[in-house]
């Protein structure tokens, strides 16, 4: 995860050393998106397992539910991440667009 986090601060233009600060906050976001994501794509009965081996901190549990019920699971998991840079940059530059627009309003 630290290899994408640190590829996705760069295109947002981020220095190298605020990448482990902001990957401090900014995982536990990732990783609640991508669990949304993929219990989004489970059977009912499906979730209530990952819910549960999420529960007791079966991580590999929980991988090995995901490759038995997500079809093409690696293409999905790489569609997630594509999904949520895209997002992350669009907020960044909308965030950068708010503070240009404030500083043109309070320098008049």
């Amino acid at each position: 995860m630290e290899e994408f986090t640190s590829e996705l601060f760069a295109k947002a233009g981020f220095e190298p050393e605020e990448f482990e600060e902001l990957n401090k906050e900014l995982e536990p976001v990732i990783w609640d998106y991508i669990l949304t994501k993929l219990i989004e794509k489970m059977t009912p009965a499906q979730q209530n397992e990952a819910d549960n081996l999420l529960d007791n901190d079966d991580g590999e549990g929980f991988h090995e539910l995901c490759l038995k019920a997500i079809p093409d699971y690696d293409d999905y998991f790489a569609k997630i991440l594509k999904d949520f840079e895209e997002y992350y940059l669009t907020e960044i530059q909308n965030d950068e667009d708010d503070e240009d627009e404030w500083e043109e309003d309070n320098t008049k």
